[in-house]
């Protein structure tokens, strides 16, 4: 994403949940940036990686230098790795297939490296893009590390007293949700687009099952899709997609309801980032989230999702839904 357009992202989902006295829209880009210097001069590994989502926004090889930095501080950690890969993706002079190789090496069970390296085929049938559809499909669970990057680098923001609590974690989201994300194209162009033989077919399934074992909401909408299309109509396998795309839209649709009273205050931003700790997955936050302001995370009897625009689904929901 261009750094206008991040920018842009960063004002609306900040902006939405201003209060009273708290930045508008004018003083963010100052405020960032003065979170960022301060971030950058330190040395542990959370206060780089938040400086370096920041940095993202107006100088993208920086960002990765910092990003570097933060998992050279910490380098048993996988979503420092994942950060650092994603920020590295599209500069020439990184090499992001050595940090793929560490983060595999940390996490074996996780294809999100697998689903990039399918993205770079871009559809294609070759045989390295077989390959890569083989390891995707060896994978458990497609995982963008998406709450504890949130939750470890807010409060590193916080602490710079640049911004307000509740504009710190939503900075923090919305810069997240244009760089630790993925469109997810590769998980589905080699299994959608054409059709492929009974082994590959096979493949694409397994990695249907991976993407709904994701931690993020997107992973799972993803992989429900899929389901759909590699199944027959009607089989047990493709309702229950189906089951599992309404529920998840539904709760996505309450959450995002509550999102102006949610972030009320520094407890309610602690109260937040307690659950984004405590849960790998960001479906188990949001039901916690519904719930705690009393609501229900099932959906009623009856109740259908609005259908999504064509390629809604291949870009991280606004972080105002979260």
């Amino acid at each position: 994403m261009k750094s206008a357009a991040l920018l842009l992202l960063i004002v609306a989902a900040v902006t939405g949940y201003a209060r009273a006295g708290e930045l508008d829209a004018q003083g963010l880009e100052k405020a960032m940036v003065n979170a960022a210097t301060a971030l950058a001069g330190r040395s542990d590994a959370d206060s780089l990686a938040a400086a370096a989502l920041f940095t993202k926004v107006s100088d993208a090889a920086r960002a990765e230098q910092l990003a570097a930095r933060a998992s050279a501080a910490d380098p048993k950690r996988p979503d420092l790795l994942w950060l650092h890969a994603q920020l590295c993706y599209d500069l020439q002079a990184c090499d992001r297939v050595a940090i793929d190789g560490k983060l595999h090496a940390l996490d074996p069970d996780n294809g999100a490296v697998f689903i990039h390296r399918l993205q770079e085929q871009d559809g294609a049938r070759s045989a390295e893009a077989m390959q890569w559809l083989a390891a995707a499909a060896a994978s458990k669970r497609v995982d963008f590390y998406w709450n504890t990057l949130i939750a470890r680098l807010t409060p590193a923001v916080i602490s710079t007293r640049a911004l307000p609590a509740s504009q710190s974690v939503v900075a923090v989201i919305g810069a997240a949700s244009a760089v630790v994300i993925p469109p997810l194209r590769g998980a589905t162009v080699p299994c959608r687009d054409w059709v492929p033989n009974e082994e590959q077919r096979a493949q694409c399934k397994a990695i249907a099952g991976s993407l709904l074992q994701g931690d993020t909401v997107i992973a799972q909408v993803a992989g429900a899709n899929l389901t759909e299309k590699l199944w027959p109509a009607g089989s047990r396998e493709a309702l229950a997609a189906q089951d599992t795309r309404r529920l998840l839209m539904y709760q996505i649709s309450t959450n995002g309801k509550q999102a102006e009273q949610r972030l009320s205050d520094e407890a309610a931003v602690t109260r937040y980032l307690d659950k984004l700790a405590r849960y790998r997955r960001e479906q188990d936050v949001i039901v916690a989230e519904i719930v705690e302001a009393g609501g229900k995370p099932t959906p009623p009897a009856g109740w259908t999702p609005v259908p999504p625009r064509d390629g809604a689904l291949t870009a991280p929901l606004p972080p105002a839904t979260r």
